[in-house]
């Protein structure tokens, strides 16, 4: 049964999907397959991470989300 669908894979739903799989939440995630993250030159203290560009922090947010085997539909 799904009972939670997240639109965006930014830095918010990504927290949010990684955070309801950890409770065993079914959850899907909507997405156009891009964010703004892809833009940013650096940022700090996200997910735990330390001095990582914007492209590189999406793409582990992807990878927690992969561990946890969620359900994205992208939509272009």
């Amino acid at each position: 049964m799904l009972e939670t669908i997240i639109i965006g894979s930014g830095p918010a739903g990504c927290s949010a999907a990684i955070y309801l799989k950890r409770f065993n939440k079914e959850v899907v995630v909507i997405s156009s397959g891009d964010t703004a993250l892809n833009t940013a030159h650096q940022i700090d203290n996200y997910y735990g991470f330390y001095n990582i560009s914007g492209k590189e922090l999406y793409q582990k947010g992807l990878e927690q989300l992969k561990a946890l085997k969620y359900f994205q539909i992208v939509i272009w």
